[in-house]
């Protein structure tokens, strides 16, 4: 029998990781085994709290559509809310993962460092040195940088290509503060 192909695991910071989907329980059990007590899944594509179960590890499963269309408000604040939370524990880590770790889970860990008092440029910078493959799209980075400044009133300059391609993070329609899918 053939092993499962290893998760692609980047560590961010110490206690925060982004990567691919995980989609199997021997998976979860090497997600476990690398100490992440916690996982946020935002692929709609498959839901991890039932093969996580077996492992203590906590879910929050917060799907969203690798669509390139804006993302809600509500989306960036489910996932922080549950990053945050598990950050009370000093022992726990936080694995963030969508179906292949380049765009919904970079996004969301960027989200994350920013509540966590990284600078947004920064923030983006730390992914991609550690993550090279991640890309931005334009409209997620909007939307990232309308969550950064309205729910935590922190500054969010966006690249002028970035400006010109959205409008900026105002221009966005006003689907953002419907929840996500």
């Amino acid at each position: 029998m053939q092993a499962p192909a290893p998760v692609d695991i980047s560590p961010l910071t110490h206690r925060l990781a982004v990567g691919d989907g995980i989609w199997t329980p021997e998976r979860m059990q090497r997600v476990a085994d690398l100490g992440y007590s916690h996982v946020i899944d935002v692929q709609a594509e498959f839901n991890d709290e039932e093969i996580a179960a077996p492992f203590g590890v906590q879910v929050l499963w917060n799907p969203v559509e690798d669509d390139f269309q804006p993302k809600p408000e509500d989306f960036f604040a489910r996932s922080v809310a549950f990053a945050l939370a598990a950050f009370d524990d000093p022992e726990a880590r936080v694995y963030v993962h969508c179906a292949a770790g380049l765009h919904r889970a970079p996004l969301t860990c960027a989200a994350i460092l920013c509540a966590l008092g990284y600078e947004f440029d920064a923030a983006l910078e730390l992914i991609r040195a550690r993550r090279p493959a991640v890309d931005f799209p334009p409209v997620y980075l909007a939307s990232l940088a309308r969550y950064v400044r309205q729910r935590l009133g922190m500054a969010a300059p966006l690249p002028e290509d970035v400006r010109e391609q959205t409008g900026g993070e105002d221009a966005l329609p006003g689907a953002l503060d419907e929840p996500a899918r």
